[in-house]
């Protein structure tokens, strides 16, 4: 997956991202009180941003360098905080050192393909984790990955930046392949960049899920539909899971 442009127009992207429902779930695990978090997966910054300013000590993961350079400059800006920012693959984390919580969030898991991946990646986590400390993570669910076939085009437009995003259905089971084509504006003469992104995306059915936490030296606690307690898990889109380290 290439985001050597894509980091730039990452927050476009994700303007709709539900990053309130995210922060009260953390904050709900911290009771509040500061926190040592590790954010896999961090993107731009963005939600790091909103962990450093409630007191968390926050370290930032991301596959990559593009989107940590942003974050830097960010954090650096906004907050005048540097947290520190690693550059790795969340399936092979290694950073040295053990966290009271972390985040895999915004779908990130869903970029794997293979459950075997899903399982060396929370099992790393695990292995990141404070005693009994907790994990949050959440994915597509099955129903979201049928209606983004049903979507099929989406397109945004503004003076920066505009975007046609079609999605198909993916080779294989529950697979959908994100075709993303970006029109950037350079100068004042209405000239455009454009360029392309092709993201492969991956959900496993729930029972599927639940194995490779158990075996990833995790216990699941919670598994909520569309951050909803009421809402059915076959009927949401997004599932977000709280685990804690056996």
């Amino acid at each position: 997956m290439s985001y050597e442009q894509f980091a730039y127009v990452y927050d476009i992207l994700m303007k709709d991202a539900p990053y309130d429902k995210w922060f009260q779930a953390v904050q709900k695990q911290t009771g509040g009180k500061p926190a040592r978090l590790l954010e896999v997966a961090a993107g731009t910054g963005k939600f790091a941003k909103l962990l450093l300013d409630e007191g968390h000590e926050v370290t930032c993961v991301d596959l990559s360098e593009d989107m940590l350079t942003v974050a830097r400059d960010r954090l650096a800006s906004d907050t005048g905080q540097t947290p520190m920012l690693v550059c790795q693959d969340m399936r092979s984390l290694d950073i040295g050192a053990q966290f009271d919580g972390i985040t895999i969030l915004c779908d990130s898991l869903n970029y794997l393909h293979d459950l075997m991946d899903w399982k060396a990646t929370l099992t790393a986590a695990a292995r990141h984790l404070e005693d009994h400390g907790w994990l949050l993570f959440d994915v597509h669910s099955l129903k979201k990955m049928d209606a983004f076939i049903e979507e099929g085009t989406y397109a945004y437009a503004s003076d920066e930046v505009s975007y046609i995003w079609n999605t198909f259905k993916g080779e294989g089971e529950a697979r959908v392949d994100h075709e993303i084509t970006f029109f950037v504006s350079i100068d004042d003469d209405n000239l455009c960049e454009r360029f392309e992104e092709v993201h492969e995306q991956q959900a496993f059915p729930m029972d599927a899920i639940m194995e490779c936490i158990h075996e990833s030296g995790l216990s699941l606690e919670q598994c909520i539909g569309d951050f909803d307690e009421t809402i059915p898990l076959e009927e949401a889109e997004r599932w977000l899971f709280l685990c804690r380290k056996k």
